[in-house]
């Protein structure tokens, strides 16, 4: 999951020769390097980097897409990345921008100057086509990004807390047993199909059904649908539930590293010290351990996912499915991402057992403008591989 990543506090501006502008092919070389060289630090620092080209990751959905970039003299010193997409907000399609990938070189570190004008550059761009909303998603444990973004100074957006949200990360078993979903599905007529073009308009609908019950969901069409295979996900990773001609529910399987990779970059000391102790216990245990610094995460993202209220035991069976169809394909965790109140969140902890990266979702706005309406009790479920 993206998120807005700053290693400490910004200090007073200071003079530069600061140029922003709008990304190009051109710059995909530089933006590659500043996501590579500025990893997301903590117990575990890792990269959320776009090999081997930034530009074959966007688009993805719909999305419209800009990302913004900071120059000083020749070098790229800063990044960030704005996404809208139509997302429903209280129940209605609306456009609604996602803010991601804010990266700010270690060699710009303490730089007031260039995030304020950064998000001014970003207010210029977006003044005659603002979407209904902005969010973003910032680290609970960067505390240096928390306290600068809540603070409100001057020529800075406000930040307005949505709530917590737990991407979790399910280890995939080598031991576990083949799970025997052919006799779930069948109890009250159900039964599991691979996603095929003729269901695309199905997958849709069951997606969207599922999204109007949630805030910040995203809306698909049958032809989002089939576009997805560009960015790695087949129509047959997609796992549809029918009943009779009804989907009642779906996921996909959905493995980004094509385009998008998480780097395991190193760990802090006490981490470190634990690391061969735990990993000898994954082996015994048959679960993938901590993977070596350097390394790529093996994951892929249970995304977009979508269960009808009436059938909510499925969410769990199409996770145990995709654990089964992962184990084939050497991915070694599954992403999901919730709402950290969300129920079945801590149920599918417990259930399958899994790591937690914990963040928190934020409003954008700003001072002298309108916040918009205010967003209704559902629940946030913004889908995780979309971030």
């Amino acid at each position: 999951m993206e998120g807005t990543i700053l290693d400490r506090e910004t200090a007073a501006p200071r003079a530069s020769g600061l140029r922003f502008r709008l990304a190009t092919e051109q710059d995909d070389a530089a933006i590659r390097r500043l996501l590579r060289a500025n990893p997301l630090r903590g117990g575990v620092s890792l990269t959320v980097e776009h090999e081997p080209n930034y530009f074959q990751g966007t688009g993805v959905a719909g999305a419209e897409e800009r990302t913004i970039l900071a120059w000083e003299g020749e070098r790229l010193v800063c990044m960030g990345r704005c996404s809208i997409q139509t997302r429903y907000v209280n129940g209605r399609p609306l456009r609604v921008g996602y803010l991601g990938e804010l990266r700010l070189d270690g060699a710009a570190r303490g730089r007031f100057d260039i995030l304020r004008r950064g998000h001014q550059f970003f207010r210029e761009v977006y003044r005659h086509d603002n979407p209904a909303l902005w969010f973003t998603s910032i680290p609970a444990d960067n505390q240096a990004s928390l306290r600068f973004l809540e603070r409100g100074l001057p020529g800075m957006p406000r930040y307005t807390l949505l709530t917590a949200f737990v991407t979790r990360l399910i280890p995939v078993s080598k031991h576990q047993p083949a799970w025997r979903t052919s006799e779930k599905w069948r109890t009250g007529g159900l039964r599991c199909v691979p996603g095929t073009r003729s269901l695309a308009s199905t997958i849709a609908s069951c997606l969207n059904d599922s999204a109007a019950r949630a805030q910040l969901a995203t809306q698909w069409t049958p032809e989002q649908v089939l576009k997805l295979e560009r960015w790695g996900l087949r129509l047959p990773d997609i796992s549809v539930v029918m009943k009779g001609e009804k989907a009642v529910a779906c996921s996909a399987l959905w493995d980004q590293r094509m385009f998008r990779q998480t780097r395991i970059r190193g760990y802090s000391g006490g981490v470190a010290l634990a690391r061969p102790w735990i990993n000898v216990v994954s082996t015994i245990s048959g679960t993938p351990g901590m993977p070596a610094a350097g390394s790529v995460l093996a994951h892929a993202f249970l995304s977009p996912l979508a269960v009808d209220p009436a059938h909510e035991e499925l969410r769990f069976h199409l996770v145990e499915t995709s654990i089964a169809q992962a184990r084939l394909r050497g991915v070694e965790f599954l992403t999901l991402g919730f709402a950290a109140n969300d129920p079945a969140a801590r149920k599918l902890g417990r259930c399958f057992g899994a790591r937690d990266y914990r963040s928190r979702l934020y409003r954008v706005s700003w001072p002298d403008e309108p916040v918009g309406e205010p967003l209704d009790g559902r629940p946030f479920a913004p889908e995780v591989a979309l971030l």
